[in-house]
């Protein structure tokens, strides 16, 4: 911006210089005048290739900084993407963990039914056991009662 106001004002300043030349070539001699009416094209040229040219840089700049703001919008965006993947990876393989919890603590309650109903029936055999061999060891008693004499044969029927 201040370019183009600095390059405006070159621009009148030439203007005035060439008309305050024109004034003093009409008092001169015709060929003065061309090599000044060429010297002030030329300057007018080269300020107009100057304007043109602070333009094309800023034009360029600002080229520049769009690409440049692109790129950084896309790396960004790429390592926003990264962020979410390796999220969604730490999730599925904290899901996949819970499962196997779940599955391995589903197993050993299951086991655990297993044993307790294993146990359950050992306890009943064991009093089945004891049961039997308390009737078997009171048939025994009576038997050797019974053999020595010592019990009567209403006993024997009751």
């Amino acid at each position: 911006m201040r370019e183009d106001d600095a390059a405006m004002k070159a621009e009148r300043n030439a203007q005035r210089r060439m008309e305050d030349m024109h004034k003093k070539a009409n008092t001169g001699n015709s060929k003065a005048m061309k090599i000044l009416e060429d010297a002030s094209r030329t300057k007018e040229e080269s300020l107009k290739n100057a304007i043109s040219i602070n333009k094309q840089r800023e034009a360029e700049a600002h080229k520049n900084s769009s690409i440049k703001e692109m790129i950084r919008r896309q790396k960004a965006d790429a390592e926003e993407r990264r962020a979410m993947e390796q999220a969604e990876k730490r999730q599925a393989a904290r899901n996949r963990l819970i499962n196997s919890i779940l599955e391995e603590n589903a197993k050993r309650m299951d086991i655990e039914s297993k044993v307790a109903d294993l146990e359950k029936q050992e306890y009943e055999l064991i009093q089945r056991l004891q049961n039997t061999s308390n009737i078997q060891k009171q048939a025994y008693e009576d038997l050797e009662s019974a053999l020595n004499g010592n019990i009567s044969p209403e006993q024997l029927e009751a």
